[in-house]
């Protein structure tokens, strides 16, 4: 493996990261006060006039059912609207009937007492009882999803773990390998060295470049790591992706330059 980075870059790869996972964990618990929105976009309002208008016109209770059942087909509907279907029927069996057929289609199912409501007290449990069937189809996807974005983010912590863990192994044996080197070198080398003004900030990393295009590279290489998700084969990718990259190395004792920009 070829990297780049040394430890100042690993360091600003785990904040980055920590960041990373905080906002995301941020922006699926937050929006409380935000416009309502559902994985199941309701029917609109003029479409649910015309069907409700549709339903009012058919005088045979069996046929407004049937009705129902096809608009349930192709549409979901907020607790609101089921409870206005409801109230078009007289029968207590039909009016259960309405909500045993519309009951997986409901967007808002923290709404439905708004439903349970509209049916006489001794009828309510049962209503509630058809209704719960679902509430509790929705808590089990929702421990489903949380377990799985659980998941998701503890394999990113590994494979984070993993990267900084190769990362340091590549940056121990580079340095191995260059402090023969730098002990027989002239000094015209450490002149090349020192001359060279291409640079990439890594938030407070300096990392020394060959040229302006490996510098370039080398901003480019940490977003496309970032945005493959840090996970397995994502360096190998990005420096296939962004090969300049190699012709930099981080110098800690310039990591001031990167402060001041």
């Amino acid at each position: 493996m070829k990297v780049v980075s040394s430890r100042p870059l690993i360091i600003v790869l785990t904040i980055l990261a920590i960041f990373a996972l905080a906002c995301a964990t941020g922006s699926r618990s937050s929006g409380g006060a935000a416009q309502q929105t559902y994985e199941n976009p309701p029917m609109q309002g003029g479409a649910f006039m015309e069907l409700r208008s549709s339903l009012e016109a058919e005088t045979n209770p069996g046929t407004r059912l049937q009705m129902i059942r096809e608009a349930t087909n192709q549409n979901y509907f907020l607790s609101s609207q089921v409870r206005s279907m409801v109230d078009l029927f007289i029968e207590r069996d039909e009016r259960i009937e309405v909500v045993r057929i519309t009951q997986r289609r409901i967007v808002d199912m923290n709404n439905s007492y708004a439903i349970v409501s509209g049916f006489a007290p001794e009828d309510r449990d049962e209503v509630h009882a058809i209704l719960e069937v679902v509430h509790d189809e929705i808590r089990a996807e929702e421990e489903r999803r949380r377990a799985e974005e659980e998941a998701e983010r503890e394999a990113r912590r590994a494979a984070l773990a993993d990267f900084m863990q190769e990362t340091q192994r590549a940056d121990q044996e580079h340095q191995a390998q260059q402090q023969p080197e730098e002990s027989s070198s002239s000094s015209s080398s450490t002149t090349t060295s020192s001359s060279s003004s291409a640079y990439c900030c890594l938030g407070s990393s300096y990392n020394e470049c060959s040229s302006g295009a490996a510098a370039a590279d080398c901003g480019r290489f940490f977003m496309c790591f970032i945005n493959c998700g840090m996970g397995s084969g994502c360096e190998d990718q990005c420096v296939e992706e962004h090969p300049l990259v190699e012709q930099c190395r981080a110098d800690p004792s310039k990591d001031h330059l990167c402060e001041q920009d």
